[in-house]
């Protein structure tokens, strides 16, 4: 996975090229551009964006897998 940015949203400003520490991240045309292959998925650059253009691939689809666990162990505890 890595991270990717949402076009519409990103203003180039160049805050997450600044942070990242494996330097994944250029701004060309005024978008910020992650390299796939050098994205180690940190986060930082999510934390980092002021318009919040940036985000991890797959992070919901984790977020929802842990809620859905979380909410059946509070099921069964509720059960018993």
């Amino acid at each position: 996975m890595a991270a990717v940015v949402n076009k519409e949203m990103c203003t180039g400003c160049e805050m997450c090229v600044e942070v990242c520490s494996v330097e994944a991240i250029k701004v060309e045309n005024d978008v910020a551009v992650i390299n796939e292959e050098e994205c180690v998925d940190c986060g930082t650059c999510v934390d980092e964006c002021p318009n919040e253009a940036i985000s991890i691939r797959g992070e919901r689809e984790k977020v929802e897998k842990v809620i859905k666990i979380r909410l059946s162990v509070i099921g069964d505890q509720v059960i018993r």
